[in-house]
């Protein structure tokens, strides 16, 4: 049941002063209990107190510039709290209600937008989640400050809360239980400021909830910082731009209230919800009948480009003949995502594409579409393995295009790059061969061999640790990885060394 009461707060503006253009200088403090009462404290902007209590009908105060009223009637449903000196200028609202959730604990992708405070302050961790009903035996939430994995566990009866005491609205997480099954968590407390700003880096990515309560689509609520983003990722969905264009699905279901997201962008910047704009409407995308599957904490996004989903109602991905993630067609979409869940498989099995037509199923030989490169758009055919480490794939099922030439062999980039101790270089064969890896330095001479011999088709991985061939450690700078197949020169790339 809902709070039936509200709190009204309004700042008059002082003569003289342009329009929500000075702070007043009366403090609010206003302190929600879990039990739902609300105490307000009044005090100057030297912290005295000027009167203190329960808000309830009859508690009142005004002088020269403020006036603040907690009225008689009790017929809404949520209680509103309007106070100073937050991010609406001189007058802010807040709403307190009971938010009821329902959570999988099967990598629930959210974030927590009402809770017993007031602005974006923390709160206590342990105490918000032990009211979970049913408590799983084994809990984990997982998020990332500044480029840092933090982790929350609840191992019966043992909590582990070092490194997330405190809880925070601006703040995205990952929600795992085991065993997994529907738990019920309720929250009384106010909702964050609409205008709460969240900072974005351009260094790491930024996991941040939403706090809204209405749905946006993903272009209207980042408006402010659009043409800074470079990839939006959600529990079902994520966004990646390339060359300024977006790569999503044809359909794209909106941001809701307490979700959690991971965004990356191209410059430092600012975000605030976008709370004027009008809401979406609300849609959840078709369950698969035909194929099942475990999610997992992260996920690969597969983009199917369709000519037409004429006989075709699911897209399946499989390794080792087990479905890793599937997704329904709804008629008219042109492009369609299916995220991958491949943790816990070994590096370099084949990934699959099943199609399910309503009565039978068929995988999909490597010739019966293109694997597109998004910068270039050319088509190429060939296997897609685990462990390749790429973003996202784009998969083309579309007729009378121009595929490429199959090549015998890819060069994957070095990962990281620059680097200091060691780096990852990965190469994708497509028949047997005869295969070397070499480094090289800028004047051509070989400093140290990776690979070399004879090689079945599939995916390869070579560690450089930065040394040459007799083990000393080489000179910081600029070396070329040669890839060589049959005593042919397939492709160079280029690695930065810095000790």
């Amino acid at each position: 049941m809902k709070n039936k009461f509200y709190i009204v707060f309004f700042t008059l503006i002082l003569a003289g002063f342009a329009a929500f253009g000075q702070e007043t200088q009366i403090i609010t403090h206003v302190d929600t209990l879990q039990s739902g009462e609300v105490i307000v404290t009044i005090s100057d902007s030297q912290d005295n107190i000027i009167d203190k209590g329960l808000a309830k009908p009859g508690f009142s105060f005004q002088n020269d510039t403020v006036d603040l009223v907690f009225p008689t009637s009790t017929n809404t449903d949520k209680q509103s709290l309007y106070f100073a000196q937050q991010y609406f200028s001189t007058a802010t609202i807040a709403t307190e209600h009971v938010h009821t959730r329902t959570l999988t604990g099967s990598w629930d992708w959210i974030s927590f937008p009402c809770m017993p405070r007031l602005g974006n302050n923390g709160y206590d961790s342990q105490t918000l989640l032990e009211t979970i009903d049913p408590l799983k035996d084994y809990i984990e939430l997982n998020t990332q400050y500044a480029g840092s994995n933090k982790q929350l566990s609840f191992n019966f009866p043992y909590w582990t809360t070092y490194d997330i005491p405190t809880l925070e609205s601006t703040q995205g997480y990952k929600y795992y239980t085991d065993p997994a099954g529907n738990q019920s968590l309720v929250v009384t407390g106010v909702v964050l400021d609409p205008a709460t700003p969240i900072q974005l880096s351009s260094s790491y990515e930024n996991w941040i909830g939403y706090f809204l309560e209405h749905p946006l689509d993903p272009e209207d609520a980042f408006i402010g910082v659009w043409e800074k983003l470079t990839r939006i990722s959600t529990h079902d969905w994520t966004m990646v731009k390339i060359n300024g264009q977006w790569i999503c699905a044809s359909t794209i279901t909106p941001i809701e209230f307490g979700d959690g997201l991971i965004v990356t962008v191209s410059e430092d910047c600012q975000l605030i919800w976008n709370y004027a704009s009008e809401p979406a409407e609300s849609f959840a995308y078709s369950p698969t009948e035909y194929y099942s599957y475990e999610e997992k904490a992260e996920y690969t996004p597969f983009y199917f480009e369709m000519d037409s989903t004429s006989g075709i109602q699911e897209i399946g991905l499989t390794v080792n003949d087990s479905c890793v993630g599937a997704a329904a067609i709804e008629p008219g979409d042109s492009i369609v995502e299916v995220n991958a869940y491949l943790a816990g498989f070994p590096s370099g099995v084949p990934i699959e594409v099943e199609t399910w037509s309503g009565y039978k199923s068929a995988k999909l030989s490597p010739v019966k579409y293109s694997l597109v490169d998004p910068f270039t758009r050319k088509r190429i055919c060939r296997k897609v393995y685990t462990g390749e480490q790429k973003a996202y794939y784009i998969l083309s099922f579309k007729t009378g295009e121009t595929t490429e030439e199959n090549p015998v062999a890819l060069l994957h980039p070095a990962s990281p790059n620059p680097f200091g101790s060691s780096t990852m270089l990965g190469f994708v064969l497509n028949r047997q061969a005869n295969v070397s890896l070499t480094v090289h330095d800028l004047q051509g001479t070989t400093v140290k061999t990776l690979l070399r011999g004879s090689y079945h088709e599939g995916l390869y991985d070579a560690a450089w640790t930065g040394t040459d061939a007799s083990g000393k450690q080489a000179g910081n700078g600029i070396y070329i990885v040669r890839l060589t197949v049959d005593d042919k020169i397939i492709t160079n790339e280029k690695v930065v060394l810095i000790k």
